[in-house]
């Protein structure tokens, strides 16, 4: 009877120190993703404009001519992709594995409405330095005000404010969850050839995005 009462003991005492071995691994697992730190590379711009925008024509000749279309906010947009560092070498780096990034994006003083620009999972091995490509998109009709500050920036070849906030993504057995790192203000560099210059002024100018 002892010994069968010394080997349930026994057996607990072995399962409970099992369980801290592995909370003692997730520990150290999100000490590790805690040690790799983003920096900025670059953010680029696609200006989605409707078809036909820069025939050379002016933006009212072409609202005149199809109404309809060059009207139509959900027509106007921007793609957006930018390029990041994920740098993993710290003195206690290890590798680590992250289920993607967001980078909740003010551009000017709109910080009631961040834009969330997206990567996939990635991982980074210990010692070293990453390209992570977050990307995203928006177009005027849900986003007018935004869109409108971006189109004045390319239609003036004026900087453009950008302020992201990289939130890493993570998953260590049953637990997900997300580390806030710290904000990045950058001045973003536009250009745009001269048609679209001009069409975007016309737009500009417009009551399209006053209405």
């Amino acid at each position: 009877m002892r010994t069968r009462i010394f080997l349930v003991i026994a057996l607990i005492a072995t399962i409970g120190f099992s369980s801290c071995q592995k909370e003692l691994s997730d520990v150290q697992k999100l000490a590790a993703l805690r040690n790799v730190s983003m920096s900025f590379d670059s953010l680029g711009f696609k200006l989605n404009l409707p078809d036909g925008a820069l025939s050379g024509q002016s933006f009212s000749e072409l609202l005149e001519g199809d109404y309809e279309k060059y009207s139509n906010l959900a027509n106007y947009g921007l793609d957006f992709v930018t390029y990041m560092k994920a740098d993993n070498r710290k003195e206690s780096a290890k590798d680590a594995a992250f289920h993607g990034m967001i980078l909740n994006t003010i551009f000017g003083e709109f910080d009631d409405s961040p834009l969330q620009i997206i990567s996939p999972a990635f991982d980074v091995g210990k010692d070293e330095i990453k390209e992570v490509v977050a990307t995203g998109n928006i177009n005027l009709l849900t986003h007018k005000y935004v869109g409108k500050y971006i189109f004045e920036r390319f239609a003036g070849s004026e900087d453009l404010s950008a302020k992201l906030s990289p939130i890493l993504n993570y998953k260590i057995g049953d637990t997900e969850g997300g580390i806030n790192l710290p904000q990045i203000q950058r001045n973003i560099r536009t250009s745009a050839s001269e048609n679209a210059k001009n069409f975007l002024t016309g737009l500009l100018e417009s009551d399209i995005l006053n209405d």
